[in-house]
């Protein structure tokens, strides 16, 4: 497989696309790691504990619209539903889907750039990974 272009990912947030309002997205995953080191041992040893993950969504602010971030992402709480296509839509491509609790939404302007807003979601549970149908 060759090199994929970024242009076309999609991010849903409980079935609200934000991808027309979004400019970067990232999931960074990490697992647990149990030292399991006992007296006597000479170095350490682990096992592979829990995973772990964070979402982070970002792009332009605009207020034109319904259903853009500037409204609905400051208003979730809870676990939301998020679904991941980093290549886009189509059969066979890509897509994470995972439950994930808001833990900041930023907003920030520069005089020289547009007014632009940014998502980070905690992971609860599992990520599913899938090729879509």
């Amino acid at each position: 497989m060759g090199a994929v272009a970024g242009k076309n990912a999609i991010v849903s947030i409980d079935s609200v696309d934000y991808s027309a309002f979004s400019r970067e997205a990232k999931l960074a995953r990490t697992d647990d790691e149990l030292d399991t080191s006992a007296f006597g041992a000479t170095g350490h040893t682990y096992i592979a504990g829990l995973t772990n993950g964070q979402f982070t969504v970002s792009g332009h602010f605009d207020d034109a619209g319904t259903n853009t971030p500037s409204e609905l992402v400051p208003a979730l709480s809870g676990a939301v539903t998020i679904l991941w296509q980093p290549e886009g839509a189509g059969t066979g491509k890509t897509q994470r889907s995972f439950s994930g609790l808001r833990t900041g939404y930023d907003e920030e302007a520069a005089s020289d750039g547009l007014v632009e807003w940014a998502a980070t979601f905690r992971v609860t549970g599992a990520i599913t990974d899938t090729d879509q149908a």
